[in-house]
């Protein structure tokens, strides 16, 4: 299981993944509902523009 592993327990982690989730939803929702771009482009675009920093995001605040 993802969260077993690491210096933290999921009780830290589970928590701080769901927020970078959230973060996904609200940067698409914000490009779909806000923008008005098409859905499956804002979903291109929210993937793209969190590509070059979830994993250090993630080793840093998820997994760390």
């Amino acid at each position: 299981m993802v969260f077993t592993h690491g210096k933290k327990p999921r009780t830290k982690s589970l928590p701080r993944y769901f927020s970078l989730v959230l973060l996904n939803y609200g940067m698409m929702l914000l490009f779909h509902s806000g923008i008005g771009i098409p859905l499956v482009a804002a979903k291109l675009m929210t993937e793209a523009s969190l590509f070059l920093i979830s994993y250090r995001a993630q080793r840093r605040v998820v997994y760390d």
